[in-house]
């Protein structure tokens, strides 16, 4: 059970993952012939700050203004856990390749401010435009918390998988669109243990609402992401992207600082 809740929480929330679930442990041979990836999971103790490759091209333009992906950019959120812990979840992009087509990798390292001692992730994801749409290929997470083991999740993405809609769509008040997923999950010493479950995350345009910041008053549109009956809603800015995330148990992000990134009306 806490591993289906572990799962659904990671996959549904994106940037953050449960802080209270125990990984579970491999008590069947099904997967025994499963390539083992243990050496893949380590996270430093104090990770150093993370930054982009490239160079941030002013001639840049891209595919979705509320999902702007530059490369070279980065955005830093403040991040405020349910259980009362505080982190900084710092996301950077980067140009990629999937397959001879231009993709763009996304990678976020959330970090307690104890220097990770309560909670330390890294997630990488990888996007491919769509004309304006964006969808969302591949993505890794491997996650640190408190009385567990480093634990390592790969979700597979059914093609096509939408991350989010084109602008104009996101203009319109119950536009709805949904992808699914199968995840793999790893935890050291331990064969992978792949999910029987398909999850199906669900999304809607709830509509324009302005949302106040620490950094600023920005100008949104109001997304629902639903898996099962867990709820989350973001807030999307154009030329900015994600400005602030709620999920239903209380944690929120909130934009703290951007670069590479031009606001826009």
């Amino acid at each position: 059970m806490r591993f289906t809740v572990f799962i659904i929480l990671l996959a549904s929330l994106g940037l953050s993952a449960c802080q209270s679930c125990n990984p579970p442990t491999n008590s069947n041979n099904s997967n025994r012939n499963a390539s083992n990836g243990n050496a893949n999971i380590s996270i430093p103790e104090r990770p150093g700050v993370l930054s982009p490759k490239d160079s941030v091209d002013p001639k840049f333009k891209s595919c979705n203004a509320y999902f702007p992906l530059a490369p070279g950019s980065r955005v830093k959120y403040t991040v405020n856990y349910s259980s009362g812990v505080v982190a900084d979840a710092t996301v950077v992009v980067d140009r990629a390749d999937a397959g001879g087509r231009m993709a763009f990798s996304e990678k976020t390292q959330i970090v307690d401010r104890s220097g990770g001692l309560q909670h330390q992730s890294m997630a990488e994801k990888l996007y491919v435009c769509d004309g304006e749409r964006v969808e969302i290929i591949a993505e890794t997470s491997t996650t640190r918390v408190p009385n567990s083991p480093v634990t390592k999740v790969d979700n597979t993405y059914r093609s096509p998988a939408v991350a989010i809609l084109d602008p104009a769509s996101l203009g319109r008040k119950g536009s709805t669109w949904s992808h699914s997923l199968s995840q793999t999950y790893q935890v050291p010493d331990q064969p992978p243990i792949a999910s029987k479950d398909v999850l199906q995350i669900n999304f809607t345009v709830i509509g324009p609402e302005q949302i106040k910041v620490p950094i600023g008053t920005f100008n949104t549109v109001k997304i629902e992401r639903k898996v099962k009956e867990t709820k989350i809603y973001e807030y999307y800015a154009r030329g900015i992207g994600l400005v602030k995330r709620l999920a239903g148990d209380g944690t929120t992000f909130e934009l703290a600082e951007y670069s590479g990134l031009t606001p826009q009306e």
